[in-house]
């Protein structure tokens, strides 16, 4: 009986011993990625420049990391923090039984990886990348045999430029961030700009440090990214069509910073729409007048053929609250177009939803500070998180 209390006593110091270490273990990597959270949320709120990209080297020094030259010119900056220790060649059944047992001590696979690029001074994207190890039990099969690992995912991205590609929803435009998922498995994004607000910002990038060292682990996005998740579950209860609604009356300056190109144009021809019962104008032909961002492949003086749909000329507040305008020959509107992709003819422009706005100094001084606001704007505008 002695033996088994002495047995007992002593697998009791031993557990709580390891307790003690995984959790001190724990504790310290999870304020280390505070720490890295904080100076990119920092960033978030006030992008810097390349001055500030010096401090971080300093600061975080091993765990950066950047391909070739770093210069004030251009420069693509990483950090990368894990607790995750290097693949041994060791037994599979040992592994499998420590990483298990270290599970039950509250360990948790943490990896997180934030990307920032510098161009011309100035600091354009922002990014940071957070996977921990969640045993859900909600793994994915996938018909190309891909199996989606016990794992959660947050992808956090700051550009100047909300949408990547086409715009998503003008909702999303008007209040400046966008909550998204993505499959497979448990994977959920945030995306904000330099003008999203400062309490958005710290609200919805908020990550639950806890699920680092809380000894029940965090299985749901609820519990990893509380604040954001539960605003995206509230909107995506139910399809509510009016939130995909375009009524193009979101400041102008928003979507000039998305747009690609824009041209104040002069209307010389109206075509009449395919469709008799279509009583908007479907297309029209333009002279450029002026280039006032990127215009690749639309020198001025030339002309073009522009198509839209039905909701693409601004109404916007106020002044231009008429739901009802249409174009006439001779109007002077700003085009906001696209990016021609490979093989297409620049004689024919095929915009998007609100695309379309009519000249006056309130619009030009909207669509300036849109251009002004785009950090990407010009040979940037696709570049890649460096990670």
């Amino acid at each position: 009986m002695q033996v088994l209390r002495v047995v007992l006593l002593v697998a009791i110091v031993l557990v709580v011993s390891a307790l003690a270490l995984v959790q001190v273990r724990q504790h310290l990597f999870r304020h280390q990625v505070k720490l890295l959270l904080d100076d990119m949320r920092a960033l978030w709120i006030h992008p810097g420049s390349f001055d500030d990209l010096r401090d971080l080297e300093q600061r975080w020094g091993a765990f950066g990391h950047y391909d070739g030259t770093c210069t004030v010119k251009h420069c693509e900056y990483t950090i990368t923090l894990t607790n995750i220790e290097p693949l041994r060649s060791e037994n599979d059944r040992l592994r499998i039984l420590k990483d298990v047992t270290l599970g039950l001590l509250g360990s948790r696979d943490v990896y997180i990886t934030c990307g920032i690029v510098v161009h011309d001074n100035q600091m354009v994207l922002e990014s940071v990348w957070f996977i921990i190890y969640a045993p859900h039990g909600k793994t994915m099969y996938l018909p190309f045999g891909y199996t989606g690992p016990d794992i959660m995912q947050v992808r956090i991205h700051s550009a100047s430029r909300l949408f990547r590609g086409v715009i998503g929803r003008e909702a999303d435009l008007e209040r400046q961030y966008e909550i998204g998922r993505a499959q497979p498995g448990m994977n959920a994004w945030v995306h904000v700009t330099p003008q999203t607000s400062v309490d958005d910002i710290k609200r919805l990038t908020n990550i639950n440090l806890d699920c680092i060292t809380r000894i029940r682990p965090c299985v749901e996005m609820d519990d990893l990214l509380p604040e954001a998740w539960a605003e995206f579950r509230r909107e995506h209860n139910g399809f509510d069509p009016s939130a995909y609604a375009t009524r193009c009356s979101v400041d102008p300056a928003l979507f000039a910073r998305e747009a690609d190109n824009i041209a104040l144009v002069e209307v010389l021809k109206l075509h009449a729409p395919e469709d008799p019962s279509e009583e908007r104008t479907q297309g029209a032909t333009v002279r450029i007048l002026e280039s006032l961002k990127n215009n690749v492949g639309h020198p001025v003086g030339s002309l073009a053929d522009i198509s839209f749909g039905g909701q693409n000329v601004y109404v916007g507040s106020g002044t231009f609250s008429d739901p009802n305008r249409k174009l006439a020959l001779g109007d002077h509107v700003f085009l906001l177009y696209p990016s021609l992709v490979p093989g297409q003819s620049p004689e024919l422009i095929d915009t998007g939803s609100c695309s379309l706005f009519p000249f006056s100094n309130r619009t030009l001084k909207g669509v300036r500070d849109g251009i002004a606001m785009d950090r990407l704007n010009g040979a940037l505008h696709d570049v890649a998180i460096p990670y």
